[in-house]
């Protein structure tokens, strides 16, 4: 990721993972992040971007709810 908005990387997290993110706030998608995920759980990467921007999420019925 290189100066990504968060909707994307949730794009990309969906694919990869196999489980639907979904925001509760529009004003968290155009957080934006750098950096590099390898072998993480889908739980360790939102935990690594949450030490840029500071937001909150839930897992919920095998969805994640991203909120602020």
């Amino acid at each position: 990721m290189d100066n990504e908005p968060l909707e994307e990387i949730a794009k990309k997290l969906e694919k990869w993972y196999g489980i639907p993110v979904i925001f509760s706030d529009e004003a968290i998608k155009s957080y934006r992040y750098s950096g590099t995920f390898e072998s993480e759980s889908i739980i360790k990467a939102l935990e690594a971007l949450q030490l840029s921007y500071p937001f909150n999420f839930k897992v919920n019925n095998n969805v994640i709810v991203i909120s602020k």
